[in-house]
């Protein structure tokens, strides 16, 4: 009786583990790239969702700034209308036409009816001038709109 050599049961383990740790190692890279790929998106939307802060806080400060001198009411952009997309009305002032061209070149998607500038005039109540700015813009590749709001209150 012919009895194999221990040595020739075990031939090709060794290409089996290495093939099996390569798998491994390929799946692991694969999860880093995912993983790089969405702290990417997450930073993009993020950097947006800044700029947008930045930019109401911007036209509230004009707003403060200009208070003694003009109307309010002339900082009312797009009052009709209440999802992303659909403002509409027009009207502001210079000032509001050049700071809705600079969100329009900082956001993209933004369009002209993706900004709303809505002035709440009631004298004497708890209310007046409150300001409510609403900017919605949609990122390269999304199917939904994003939207940054803010309101606040501006009285001397």
């Amino acid at each position: 009786m012919r009895r194999s050599s221990p040595r020739k049961r075990q031939s090709g383990v060794s290409l089996l583990e290495a093939m099996l740790a390569i798998l491994i190692f390929s799946v692991g890279i694969l999860a880093l790239v995912a993983l790089q790929s969405v702290s990417v998106k997450a930073t993009t939307e993020s950097k947006f969702r800044a700029d947008a802060g930045f930019l109401t806080s911007q036209l509230i400060g004009r707003m403060w700034s200009d208070y003694a001198a003009f109307d309010l009411g002339q900082y009312d952009y797009n009052v009709s209308g209440s999802s992303c997309g659909n403002y509409t009305g027009g009207g502001g002032n210079a000032a509001v036409a050049a700071w809705v061209a600079s969100v329009l070149e900082t956001l993209p998607g933004a369009t002209t009816n993706s900004i709303q500038i809505r002035l709440t005039r009631n004298p004497g109540q708890p209310d007046h001038n409150r300001v409510a700015i609403t900017i919605c813009w949609q990122p390269p590749g999304a199917d939904d709109w994003r939207q940054f709001g803010t309101v606040t209150q501006i009285n001397m």
